[in-house]
């Protein structure tokens, strides 16, 4: 109980019910055991996969009961475990702010589910009373963790795993290139300027798509193949939302360039068509691979004399682009393909053929392909080899024939078919009977047939016997075969040897009967009856007719019987039984074993003692006769029982009777039963306390109305103190024992001297005693530093320290204490042992040493200069270490060399002898050169717009003009502008390293739309289509949302169906008449402004 619950870990309550239990033993799932008769056991589900499904569990427990005989039962009990599992699923993971994602929820209950708790990592939760799919907007760039918790209407509660949702926001972007102007094959390296870490992923585009590189390589080379003015796109995606870069014609590749196309005809495979796709290039020159080239042909038919392999070689120059020579290779396979193989005119069906293509010529016999074998009966067979690699017969008679097709290098075939007559012969056996029992005759009769004359018949009847001729008879003798059938097979071959074959199978049976008995198995003991019953065989349409002998001298022609043994010993009961209508026979057995009855006797260890002083330990020995192959029951009188031939039980004072039971391995029992009489005095007594300090008085006291038979008593207190019939004692302990354990006793004595009783408790002593040093053990240490006290008390578990320098007191048992100013603190720890009224209390001197004063300054060098650092004022009596070690000089020195790559802390360390330290930092600022900065934008008048520039403290930054920047140092300054300006910047910095420029260009974009008032759609490639004007440098930054035309009558005969070219002067694509249309034009700007245009347009024919 329970048997079901939704939730885990669980506590499980089993309860035994069966009767008549020595022992129990639970075993339950997680392997633990438990002997108790009404265990608990707390189930918990150690469940390590994150991902997985919590679903139904089955906990199974099995329970084994063993009886006082030693008999054995088994049990299994369930109890379904059925815990929630919170599970969604978003529909986007990944994209650009703001990003609105559908949360679905998937999650599983056995109950109903009845709240949902939707925490969405961006501080913003949802309760919800249904599972509907949950929207939620992501405002802002971030990674956010999403959790669900639900409860159902059990209680019971999960939570999901955590799934992130990245959310990013478009990059300005930037790069550039070593080079722009090139020949193929050079390697062009690109660097990203955008300098924004938050980019996880880039792709360049280039060279017809083919530049590739690993998406977290920002700088990248490329080597080009394709001549022409290359544009170069740098995409890069920050947490799925994806920005793009586009400079159109970035690279210009240079020729030449070569390159071979050819193709041949399978009809004439000797002739092979060669053009040159060589680009930007002057001149070229074909070399054809068998001793013959030319010059400055672009297209050419070669016929090669023999078949080979041909290595063809196009070579290509450009005399005006400076670019080294250019060469294109191809090999070319020239081939002759031929079919040939051979089969006999005349085969029998089903023999075994050999296809062997070997004789044909120039196959490409590879991967499984080449040789294709067709056939009049079977599907196509391809394979690499010529010699077909497993067996090939035919299965009908009469005409056939076999096909074989070849593959050359180049994709031609050649095929060759062969025609043969196929033979066979057939065969059917008819057996008189199928099913006999031995021995027995059957006549087997045959029709066959063949496509020629039939020569002979023979047969194999699978008992090493044979025969010939077309109908025989054979008798099947004994013994059985191993599978009780024989198969008999006919052949019958024609006059040419071809075969035909059938079989047939005939099964042998055997009468059978099985003998039960009560009881299972017929074990018993003497004087005890066994009853038999054997089963009937009907199953060929007859029956059994039966005779026992039971193996005690009696027997029976019945179905069934009984018989009483009176002797012990092993007895075979033969049962022999006939088929009544066959005659068949057989027999069958099973042994009956009687056993005699035990003599139960048994001795003990106090046989022949007059007086049993309790508590007493007695050991039974086991004397019965047989004295092997018993089992041993006992049953001790005072609740308490055993098994063994030999037991050992405790009794307590009173009388007992003990039974000891013994029975065979056939439960053939005896039983014998003897009295257990103990005596002996009655008491106790009771402590004031249990835990004492060394020194500490304790009292024993015995009560007399709790005593029976005593006449004299004494205590011991266990180191010599001895009091004697003192009600009340009294005692002091001036030692220490082991463990601190020590035990007191009171020792009884009955009235006649006989018996004693000893009734012991256990008095806990402690020596509480404060002490503590540090963990240099010298009490001494360094202002500002950690102060590790290292705790030497004993027999105490609580603890207050008194630091001495007004801080607050600690209970830590070795507390770390920072003291802030140097001088000698006195130090006090208190400590005591809660289970006691035991205090100690030390003073200790602790000195604390003065910090080492250090200080050095910070400096700025030039990219690849040395810096310079010194420590301020040094010491002769203090050693100094700089850090990090390998960009320094002298490491161990007061002043050093510093040589780093980029801007770096240097830390300096000075320590004394006594291992006080002091440190400061020096940051070395490495200037570092910025490249000359070009920025041109156009932007919507009032927009604000932040100019890409990094400022770092070495720089000096100056602008012109000033006018609109939200600051003047700073990085990426912000301006609003409402007409065109352009910035100048002009960086410098203190070590005067180097000087850079920077030229910011904004152009204000014109809201003024420019719409033609006539066109003349003529096909003359010149005003054929009337449209909005849109220059490139604005196109991206509005969109024609609306463009309709209408005519005279207000039709309208335009929709916007053209956006990048306009209205034709067509509608449902006729030519409309020379005349005056109105129209509407709606623009809408990237800032979300709209505008619209409304006016007249001629159309001229």
């Amino acid at each position: 109980s329970p048997d079901y619950s939704c939730s885990e870990p669980v506590m499980l309550d089993f309860t035994g019910t069966s009767s008549g239990i020595a022992s129990w033993e639970y075993i339950f799932s997680d392997g633990m055991t438990s002997s108790e008769q009404n265990p608990s056991h707390l189930y918990v589900d150690y469940d390590t996969t994150t991902y997985s499904l919590e679903g139904l569990t089955v906990d199974t427990t099995i329970l084994k009961v063993t009886t006082a005989a030693g008999c054995m039962g088994f049990g299994v009990i369930t109890a379904n475990i059925y815990t929630p599992n919170a599970l969604f699923l978003p529909d986007v993971k990944d994209g650009c702010a703001p990003l609105t994602v559908n949360f679905e929820d998937k999650s599983i209950s056995q109950e109903n589910i009845v709240s949902w708790h939707w925490d969405f990592g961006d501080g913003s939760t949802l309760d919800a009373t249904n599972d509907n799919t949950i929207p939620h907007t992501y405002t802002q760039p971030g990674e956010y963790p999403v959790q669900l918790i639900i409860v159902n209407s059990g209680g019971c509660r999960d939570t999901s795993y955590i799934q992130t949702i990245f959310v990013g926001e478009p990059i300005t972007l930037d790069f550039s290139v070593d080079k722009t102007d090139i020949c193929p094959g050079d390697t062009v390296h690109f660097m990203d300027l955008s300098n924004n870490a938050n980019i996880d992923a880039y792709h360049y585009y280039s060279d017809g798509d083919r530049l590739t590189h690993c998406a977290s390589d920002g700088n990248p080379a490329w080597t080009f193949h394709e001549t022409g003015s290359q544009d170069v796109t740098l995409e890069a995606i920050y947490n799925g939302c994806h920005s793009t870069l586009t400079k159109p014609g970035l690279i210009n590749v240079h020729g030449p360039i070569a390159k071979i196309n050819y193709n041949m005809a399978c009809e004439s495979p000797f002739d092979f068509n060669f053009t040159s796709l060589a680009e930007d290039a002057d001149s070229i020159f074909w070399d054809f691979g068998d001793g013959t080239d030319t010059m400055m042909v672009s297209t050419i038919t070669h016929t090669y004399a023999d078949t080979g392999d041909y290595t063809i070689i196009l070579r290509s120059t450009n005399n005006t682009s400076g670019c080294e020579e250019s060469s294109d290779t191809v090999q070319i396979h020239v081939r002759d393909i031929k079919a040939s193989f051979t089969i006999p005119p005349k085969v029998c069906k089903g023999a075994d053929l050999m296809l062997d293509a070997s004789a044909s010529q120039d196959v490409n016999g590879i991967c499984y392909k080449g040789y294709q074998w067709n056939s009049s009966e079977k599907r196509p067979i391809t394979v690499g080899t010529p010699v077909l690699p497993f067996e090939f017969s035919f299965g009908g008679s009469g005409d056939q024939w076999v096909e074989l097709i070849v593959d050359d290098v180049n994709g031609c075939r050649d095929t060759l078919r062969q025609y043969t007559r196929v033979f066979g012969a057939e065969a059917k056996i008819f057996p008189s009977d199928t099913l006999i029992c031995l021995p027995n005759s059957i006549d087997f009769t045959s029709i066959t047939s063949g496509d020629t004359t039939l020569a002979s018949w023979e047969w194999d009847f699978g008992d090493n016997q044979t025969g010939m001729g077309q109908n025989i008879t054979h008798n099947f003798a004994l013994p059985n075969p191993a599978d009780n059938i024989f198969k008999v097979s006919l052949t019958v071959k024609d006059v040419l040897g071809c075969e035909g074959m059938d079989t047939a199978l005939v099964n042998i049976y055997e009468p059978t009967s099985t003998i039960t008995t009560i009881p299972t198995p017929p074990f018993i003991c003497i004087g005890e009856t066994v009853n038999f019953s054997a089963t009937d065989f009907t199953t060929q349409g007859s029956h059994l007719n039966f005779n026992w002998d039971f193996g005690n001298g009696t027997t029976s022609n019945n179905q069934t019987g009984s018989a009483t043994y009176n002797t012990a010993g092993s007895f075979p009961a033969v049962l022999s039984f006939t088929e009544a209508a066959t005659g068949c026979a057989g027999s069958t057995q099973v042994e009956v074993k009687v056993q005699d009855y035990p003599t139960a006797a048994f001795s003990s260890s106090v046989d022949g003692q007059s007086v049993l002083c309790y508590p007493i330990n007695i050991e039974f020995i086991d004397q019965s006769s047989p004295s092997t192959g018993l089992s041993y029951f006992w049953d001790f009188g005072n609740g308490g029982n055993a098994v063994g031939d030999t037991v050992v039980a405790v009794f307590g004072k009173g009388t007992f009777d003990v039974s000891h039971v013994v029975a065979t391995s056939f439960g053939c029992t005896d039983t014998i039963t003897k009295p257990i009489n103990t005596t002996g005095p009655e008491g106790d007594f009771t402590l004031d306390k249990t835990t004492i300090c060394l020194g500490e008085n304790i009292t024993a006291t015995i009560n007399p109305a709790d005593t029976v038979d005593v006449g004299s008593f004494h205590f011991d207190f266990g180191d010599g103190t001895l009091i004697h019939d003192q009600l009340t004692a009294t005692h002091a302990y001036t030692f220490l024992p082991g463990s601190n354990q020590q035990p007191i006793k009171l020792v009884l004595t009955s009235v006649d001297g006989s018996c004693s009783f000893t009734a012991e408790k256990i008095v806990t002593i402690l020596n509480t005693q404060a002490e503590f040093t540090n963990s240099s053990g010298t009490l001494t240490g360094c202002e500002a530093e950690n102060f590790t006290f290292v705790n030497q008390s004993i027999d105490a578990n609580q603890f207050e320290w008194d630091f001495g320098d007004g801080t607050p007191t600690s209970n830590l048992e070795s507390p770390t204490h920072v003291f802030t100013g140097a001088g000698t603190y006195q130090v006090t720890l208190t400590a005591s042992n809660t289970g006691s009224n035991c205090v100690s209390t030390v003073t200790h001197s602790v000195t604390i040493l003065p910090e080492i004063p250090v200080s050095t300054d910070d400096v700025s060098i030039c990219q690849g200069d040395t810096a310079t650092l010194q420590v301020n004022n040094p010491q002769t009596n203090y050693s100094y270490s700089w850090s990090p070690t390998n960009l320094v000089g002298m490491p161990n020195s007061s002043s050093t060399t510093a040589f780093p790559s980029v801007t770096t802390n240097f830390i300096v360390t000075a320590s004394d002898t006594s291992g006080c330290t002091g440190m400061d930092t020096a940051t070395v600022f490495v200037v570092t050169p910025i490249p000359n900065i070009t920025f041109d934008t156009t932007i919507f008048a009032g927009t604000t717009i932040n100019l890409p520039v990094e400022y770092n403290p070495p720089y000096v930054f100056s602008w012109n003009p000033t006018d609109g920047l939200s600051c003047l140092v700073c990085s990426n300054p912000s301006v609003t502008p409402t007409e065109d300006i352009t910035y100048g910047l002009s960086i410098t910095d203190d070590a005067a390293c180097f000087t850079s420029t920077g030229l910011f260009v904004i152009h204000i974009f014109p809201e003024d739309i420019d719409i033609p008032n006539a066109f003349t759609p003529n096909n003359d490639g010149t005003n054929d289509f009337f449209n909005v004007i849109i220059t490139d440098d604005v196109a991206s930054l509005l969109e024609v949302t609306d463009f309709r035309i209408y005519d005279r009558w207000g039709q309208k005969v335009y929709d916007n169906d053209n956006k990048s070219k306009g209205w034709d002067g067509k509608y449902k694509n006729k030519e409309l008449p020379s005349d005056v249309y109105p129209y509407i034009v709606e623009v809408t700007f990237l800032n979300g402004k709209k505008k619209t245009l409304k006016g007249t347009v001629t159309l001229l024919r």
